[in-house]
């Protein structure tokens, strides 16, 4: 698993140094990440929003 998120690492790093716009959050949960995780999930939405509100 370690190689795998290396390289989705690798792949995204490109994407969100050319879109200012885009975020990307490592959690540490699964597939099931919003029950996993649900207070990260949220913080992580509110963040945005906020940022997002504050641009506008």
């Amino acid at each position: 698993m370690p190689a795998l998120r290396a390289g989705i690492r690798r792949d995204l790093l490109p994407l969100v140094a050319d879109r200012p716009h885009l975020r990307v959050l490592e959690l540490d949960a699964s597939h099931n990440l919003v029950a996993e995780q649900p207070a990260q999930v949220a913080r992580a939405v509110l963040d945005l929003m906020a940022e997002t509100a504050r641009r506008a």
